[in-house]
């Protein structure tokens, strides 16, 4: 089918996969924005959604996609298709990906991309070429919809287009039929049964399907006044086909809402015993295949009498590293070494735990390294010879990690190291004995207290912004000093490192304090402070002290009374279990004042370090993209609004530099803040490339192309003046905008009126790409 981008309407059911669509064209070779952006989009269908290149390459694959067959997006992206296709539909997909390739025409197939999850006929895949400029086929769009089915239903039939699909998922062998006998959906395990003879069971009499003697029963309880009935085929009958022993088929009536008759279901299921494992091994069927072969268990066979081997599947030569035909000319005595055995025999004897996992046991592989192993055992008979059936479960990587788990126990609770365990918000869980010999503190007097109450008030701002409220993944290293059981102070060097999550959140930080020691005893320094002010000259702490030292030194005073406060607040609103209206709004105030008192409090301090030049800047490489992930995650607390959205402008994913991380994001934060206060617009683009060798712009806008007039000429004039007016005017902070300038001057920043793509003048920040701190 040729169909151009406004015509897919015609064969798509879903608007929000043409918009997808039109979208990857534009956006198609991807950047590192641009991926994000149409995952995020593909994510949100309810169908399946991909995109892979002309090599068979995955570039995307949507949630829905991966789940289906027990995976994730990014375990299959950057992956070939093939890897993930029954063995004979690849051949029929390079057919079709060669039309597509010379005719530039869609194609609309019936059925779903994989066997895991082909049900019926009801879903259709549709695959649209992407072509660039010279018409040349340089993706392939997949994508799964519903077929929207409008036959019209006959009387006393069941239309299985209509409602909900009733067998689509069940795992189990079932058939339903219309009263006339007419099988109208089975599901995928009853399908199986039969597959060798039919393709496709729909639409045929259940005569030409079921054994003969299966299809006189059906018949019988047709016309019986029986609502339902079970038969149980226990032995072996020739007359009921391929079915064999153990098979039990149950028969129910289907009534509509008068109590007559509409249909009938035939339910097939295996009777549980313990001849099932001999019939599944000894008949090697379909289900055979299933579930030995293809299972990804490790499963073998091997003579009771003997010890010799009869079967493995590819599982297990996997694990052990032989070829089939090496494995079954092997016993069981073969993966054990000389010292070994007497474990073999010890656990052959142990019948008291068939069906169980016992071990773990040491298995040799064949290039003689060692595997542990658990093993499941059950006893059967294969050829009328007693044999062991084993489902092998390699437990080596649990094993070795127990082991470090155990190391890292005993050096946890046994080094002279301070050792603290912590939440994402800074407040102890654990702490080991060298607290309590070292500090003096027992540890119920630190658990689930902030760990910033262990150092010394003027340095808890400092912890709690470098550490526990940096947005960081990765280990802070700082010195502080550390109050002891008796109110000393002793000083120490922490190490901060962030444990994440399985979503790659910070969930907990392992706090490590080394003491410093001179001669085996605790050294105390006094360190006497000298500040620089704006003359050049120097002044003496303890002669007279800055504007901003006084005030750096009052917030940090008022810093911990303030805490104790709000959070007993917020305590206090938290115990309740219902708010009323008038007590929710108060809330929120108080919350939002909280949020905006801490960091005015913080931005005060961290300015009066800039002014007296107590700050350290620790430059390192830094890859923009790390910079954007953390503004679009914490864009709606910088704008202080819901409405205002983040949106990427010209960036280069690529773009490397070099400064002081967390003072580079604060500071792009703060630049957000006080532009995204300045426009009247709703989005606020951000833009991030490299000017040329030595420097790279970073650009804020509210519009697309260009900043608006408003923000370019206000953005100017705030950060080129000293007036202080047009900062109230705009509710910013006169202290953040204090604190901007300071930290652009100091990262090596410059801001600048440059001209946009579209010719207008827009706002711009430029940086080095190799900052060095002097």
């Amino acid at each position: 089918i040729r169909v151009k981008t406004g015509e897919l309407g015609e064969i798509l059911n879903d608007k929000a996969v043409i918009e997808i669509i039109a979208d990857v064209k534009s956006l198609y070779p991807f950047t590192f924005i641009g991926k994000e952006k149409i995952q995020k989009k593909a994510d949100g269908l309810n169908d399946f959604f991909w995109i892979r290149d002309t090599a068979g390459v995955y570039r995307i694959v949507n949630q829905g996609l991966a789940k289906s067959v027990g995976m994730k997006p990014a375990q299959m992206t950057g992956n070939k298709e093939k890897d993930f296709l029954p063995a004979y539909l690849t051949d029929f997909y390079d057919s079709v990906d060669r039309y597509i390739g010379e005719s530039l025409n869609c194609v609309v197939l019936e059925g779903l991309p994989f066997h895991a999850v082909q049900a019926n006929g009801s879903y259709q895949t549709v695959l649209i070429p992407l072509s660039d400029a010279d018409n040349s086929v340089i993706a392939i769009i997949g994508v799964t919809q519903k077929i929207e089915e409008k036959r019209e239903k006959l009387p006393g039939q069941i239309n299985l287009g209509e409602g909900v699909n009733l067998t689509e998922h069940i795992p189990k062998a079932i058939a339903l039929m219309d009263k006339n006998g007419i099988i109208r959906h089975g599901s995928e395990e009853f399908c199986k049964l039969f597959s060798d003879e039919f393709r496709d069971l729909r639409n045929l009499h259940y005569t030409k399907v079921l054994p003969l003697k299966l299809s006189d029963r059906v018949k019988g309880f047709l016309n019986s006044s029986s609502a339902s009935e079970t038969l149980e085929l226990r032995e072996e009958a020739a007359e009921y086909g391929n079915l064999g022993k153990g098979i039990s088929v149950s028969f129910a009536k289907i009534f509509d809402e008068g109590k007559n008759i509409t249909g009938f279901s035939v339910l097939i299921e295996k009777i549980e015993s313990n001849d099932d494992l001999e019939l599944l091994i000894n008949n090697r069927g379909r289900m055979f295949e299933i579930l030995v072969q293809n299972n990804p268990e490790p499963i073998f066979i091997y003579d009771a009498e003997d010890l010799r081997f009869i079967e493995v599947n590819e599982s297990a030569l996997a694990l052990y590293g032989y070829r089939k035909d090496e494995f079954l000319q092997m016993d069981l005595t073969d993966l054990y070494t000389p010292e070994d055995i007497q474990t073999l025999l010890d656990s052959s004897g142990n019948s008291g735990k068939e069906g169980r996992f016992t071990g773990p046991y040491r298995h040799k592989r064949k290039d003689g390294t060692s595997v542990f192993v658990e093993i499941s055992k059950i006893s059967f008979k294969y050829n009328e010879k007693d044999a062991h059936f084993n489902i092998v479960r390699d437990v080596t990587e649990k094993l070795e990690l127990e082991k470090k788990n155990q190391l890292f126990k005993v050096a946890f609770n046994n080094t002279d190291n301070l050792l603290f365990v912590t939440d994402n918000s800074g407040f102890v869980t654990f702490a080991n004995k060298a607290v309590r010999e070292l500090l003096g503190y027992e540890r119920k007097e630190v658990e689930n207290t902030s760990f910033a109450t262990l150092v010394r008030d003027d340095e808890r701002a400092t912890v709690n912004t470098t550490v526990f409220h940096s947005h960081l993944n990765e280990p802070v290293s700082l010195t502080m000093e550390m109050k002891n059981a008796s109110g000393d102070f002793i000083e120490t060097d922490l190490t901060a490192s962030p444990i994440l999550d399985y979503k790659g959140d910070v969930e907990s930080f392992i706090i490590i304090g080394k003491i410093h020691r001179e001669g085996g005893q605790t050294v105390k320094e006094v360190i006497k402070e000298v500040f620089v002010d704006r003359s050049g000259q120097n002044t003496d702490a303890g002669s007279g002290v800055s504007n901003t030292t006084f005030l750096s030194s009052l917030f940090h005073e008022i810093l911990t009374p303030i805490n104790v406060i709000l959070g007993f607040v917020q305590e206090l609103t938290e115990s309740l279990d219902t708010l009323t209206p008038d007590q929710k709004e108060a809330t929120d105030i108080i919350n939002q004042n909280r949020v905006r008192l801490l960091n005015t409090m913080n931005s005060v301090i961290e300015y009066s370090n800039f002014e007296n030049n107590k700050i350290d800047i620790n430059p390192e490489e830094i890859n923009i993209t790390e910079i954007i992930d953390q503004l679009h995650n914490d864009f709606g607390d910088i704008s202080g609004s819901k409405d205002m959205e983040f949106a990427y402008g010209k960036i280069s994913s690529s773009l490397k530099f070099t400064s002081d991380k967390p003072k580079f994001l604060t500071l792009v934060s703060l630049l957000m803040k006080i532009s995204s206060h300045i426009s009247s617009e709703k989005k606020i683009y951000f833009s991030a490339y490299q000017m040329d060798d030595r420097n790279f712009i970073i650009s804020i806008k509210d519009g697309y192309s260009s900043a608006s007039k408003y923000l370019t000429s206000n953005l100017s004039a705030i950060l080129r003046s000293d007036e202080s007016s047009l900062a109230r005017d705009f509710g910013l902070s006169r202290l953040n905008i204090k604190l901007a300038k300071t930290m652009l001057a100091s990262l090596g920043g410059s801001f600048e009126i440059i001209n946009a793509e579209s010719g207008k003048p827009d706002p711009a920040f430029i940086f080095p790409v190799n900052f060095k701190f002097l």
